[in-house]
């Protein structure tokens, strides 16, 4: 093989090195990044109550890696263990409502097995005890008095799935579901004539704009980039003044 290509070859690799390490894994803590490799932001296995082990950063940098540390898991570390509902820091998203109470904080208890329900307000929802509790809209058969008529259809049978009502065997009069369709198609013209009008041209995103020059790139990566045309210019003309001294 013609020795030019090995150097156009090790310049790619060359290229493709010096990308990847301007991104996360490069061993220095930059903007945006919660740790990277060897710098973890004063981070320890022993920081979160783990025996020992060794503290890694997660592949995106954006957090930490407790994969390798060594000891039991230990409630009130901030880290959902093997047995564990929840931590004091991290309720896996739920809240009141999740748990069939119309309102208020939920918090783990303080064994981390379970969630403390004492600042969630109103009735606890339980689905299935034939009583219409908190959230439900229904029990079973129950249907809280109700008919399609009463929930803007014309007729129909409502029925009742998982304490909620189910509205598939309702319909509604063929003119008012025609006036309805109407109705949104008309607030759907307006609203995009009124963006239309009000976004001036060459603003980021406006409709119809053609000066817009992002890609979702930082100014980070465009100088990535800018760097590595300009290496692969250097190089194809090195190719040309070698090629015609030979």
């Amino acid at each position: 093989m013609d020795e030019r290509w090995f150097l156009v070859f090790g310049f790619f690799l060359l290229i493709i090195i010096y990308v990847d390490g301007a991104a996360c894994g490069n061993a220095v803590l930059e903007e945006g990044e919660f740790c990277d490799i060897g710098k973890m932001n004063g981070g320890n296995c022993t920081n979160f109550n783990y025996t020992g082990g060794s503290l890694l950063c997660s592949d995106d940098c954006s957090e930490y890696d407790f994969n390798q540390c060594e000891g039991e898991d230990v409630c009130g570390n901030g880290v959902i263990g093997d047995g564990e509902l929840c931590e004091s820091s991290n309720i896996r998203g739920r809240t009141c409502e999740n748990e069939g109470y119309e309102g208020g904080t939920l918090k783990c208890r303080i064994d981390c097995i379970k969630y403390d329900y004492s600042e969630c307000t109103g009735s606890k929802t339980v689905c299935g005890d034939n009583e219409i509790t908190g959230l439900e809209e229904c029990e079973g058969n129950n249907l809280n008095e109700k008919e399609c008529s009463d929930l803007d259809y014309t007729s129909g049978v409502l029925r009742c799935v998982n304490c909620k009502f189910d509205f598939g065997l309702c319909f509604k009069d063929i003119n008012e579901t025609i006036e309805e369709n109407v109705d949104v198609n008309l607030t759907e013209e307006n609203l995009t004539e009124n963006v239309n009008n009000e976004i001036p041209s060459g603003v980021v995103g406006a409709t119809g704009d053609v000066n817009k020059f992002d890609f979702g790139f930082s100014l980070k990566n465009w100088l990535i980039v800018f760097g590595g045309i300009l290496i692969i210019g250097i190089v194809l003309i090195w190719l040309f003044i070698f090629r015609i001294k030979k």
